[in-house]
This record gives C-alpha cells, sequence and structure tokens, in this order.
C-alpha cells in the first residue's frame, strides 16, 4: 500500500509576512502505523480523549515532492498563530487565513497531481491506499 503524509509549512519576509505555503507530499509504502494521543476536550472540560494517529516516523519514506503556494495580497499577515490548543472561536487572523490558504491549496489540485504521479511511480507497492 502506499500512504501519504502532507505538510504545510508557512514562509515568512524579513518584515515577518506570511508570504508562501511551501508544501511537501511525502510518500510512505507499507500499512499505516497508528500512535495514541492524548487532547483536551475543550477549554472548559479538562478530560482528555485518546486519539490514533498515523505515526510516520515508524513508516518506510520512499519518496518526497513538493510545491510553493504564493499567499495571495489580501490574505498576508504578520499575525502569530494562537497558542496551542486553541478552540473554535478563539484564534488570530493568522488561524483564519490559514484554513484558507489550506483550502486554496486544495481546490488548485496540485497535491493531487503530487500524489497520482507517485501512485504511478511506485505502482508495484501499490495494493491500495489509505
Amino acid at each position: 500500500m502506499i500512504q501519504f503524509n502532507e505538510t504545510y509549512t508557512v514562509i515568512r519576509n524579513a518584515d515577518n509576512v506570511c508570504y508562501a505555503v511551501n508544501v511537501t507530499v511525502d510518500c510512505y509504502k507499507g500499512s499505516l502505523v497508528y500512535k495514541s494521543v492524548e487532547k483536551r476536550k475543550s477549554i472548559e472540560d479538562s478530560s482528555v480523549e485518546t486519539l490514533e494517529l498515523p505515526d510516520f516516523d515508524k513508516m518506510t519514506k520512499i519518496d518526497s515532492e513538493s510545491l510553493q503556494y504564493i499567499i495571495p495580497l489580501e490574505l498576508k499577515t504578520d499575525t502569530l498563530p494562537q497558542e496551542r490548543p486553541f478552540y473554535i472561536g478563539e484564534g488570530t487572523e493568522y488561524d483564519e487565513f490559514y484554513q484558507i490558504w489550506i483550502q486554496q491549496i486544495k481546490d488548485i489540485g496540485k497535491v493531487d497531481i503530487i500524489k497520482q504521479r507517485l501512485l504511478e511511480k511506485y505502482s508495484e507497492f501499490d495494493g491500495g491506499t489509505q
């Protein structure tokens, strides 16, 4: 099986303004490996829930491709993200814009093109993807 992990890294200029997002698509062979992570349910509720998330550090990476998304002028910001964890209704302009950047990146479709190219390149490992 082929698995993918997308990493989004926001790039700032010398004036600390976000101007681009580097997107890296890592390609792994084999089944997903999971790790348990605890997360608070909400700011009001200190109880935690356990989530099972992919543990890419324990998987075999076979390739990686990147692209750069240039942030439109009206979506540039010099604000910083809200300290983690943050909850719905909180956050900064950065947090709001980050969600828009990621959606625009997905809408462009280049990440899907990279994934398709990697699937074709490593078809010998592909018994299906997750």
